[in-house]
């Protein structure tokens, strides 16, 4: 059976074809850099979390001083947005992958808050190598190597991170790092958990659910948004209620 289209839905059906083979820039008010969407990855998609649909938007502004960490970065948009948001916090933007990495850089240029660390997130300070390079650029994954591994990157714990920055808090913890989730929470939780006020993360599979829960336990609340569970420190919620 035939389906007929009028003239604004046909220019709809062809714009939305033209979006998935090219590149496109999109000047969003309020920031200075326009984002480039590159064609046929999850630029849109992470776009219209972030920008249209604004996932982010209920979260707690994080107390003075703390920390945001930005993990699975990806090309910059969650980190632009957080930065324009929260002006007087830093925000360390963790990314693995070069291909990214150079959006994140232009996407975040001239954030004087961001701080960008090439490498991964990690439940141990160690050698980090994407396993799967040939994936889309939004699911890199990473594995523990040795030191003189080629492709080797920084993997860093959490509480690393916060001696770097003198940090005794971390206000937002956001999270989309493509299973390394499982890790982060397995390993030495007890020394960073009690000072992260919030948690934003993508959880990848039952596996990562059950690690996560047992490391929250019940010192969170936990309400889901979009595709990210956001966990919320009882005593902050409390405070502030």
């Amino acid at each position: 059976m035939s389906q007929y289209y009028n003239l604004s839905q046909t220019i709809f059906i062809m714009l939305r074809a033209a979006i998935a083979f090219w590149d496109y820039k999109i000047h969003v008010p309020g920031y200075d850099v326009p984002f480039l969407i590159r064609a046929k990855q999850s630029d849109w998609d992470v776009f219209k979390q972030i920008i249209l649909s604004m996932e982010l938007d209920h979260l707690n502004a994080p107390s003075p001083g703390s920390l945001i960490i930005d993990a699975g970065a990806n090309i910059g948009i969650s980190t632009a947005y957080l930065s324009r948001r929260y002006p007087d916090n830093t925000i360390i933007a963790i990314e693995p992958s070069n291909e990214n990495l150079v959006l994140l850089r232009e996407h975040c240029k001239g954030l004087s808050n961001v701080v960008i660390i090439e490498g991964g997130l990690w439940g141990a300070d160690a050698w980090l190598e994407i396993y799967n390079p040939d994936a889309k650029s939004w699911s890199f994954r990473v594995k523990e190597v040795k030191e003189n591994s080629n492709q080797a990157m920084l993997g860093m714990r959490i509480d690393t991170i916060m001696k770097k920055q003198n940090a005794e808090k971390i206000g937002i913890l956001k999270m989309d790092i493509e299973g390394s989730e499982c890790d982060v929470f397995s390993r030495g939780v007890e020394k960073w958990l009690p000072q992260v006020e919030q948690i934003v993360v993508e959880l990848h599979g039952e596996e990562a659910e059950g690690i996560v829960t047992n490391a929250i336990s019940d010192e969170f609340t936990v309400d889901r948004k979009g595709e990210k569970m956001h966990y919320q420190r009882k005593v902050l919620s409390a405070v502030e209620t």
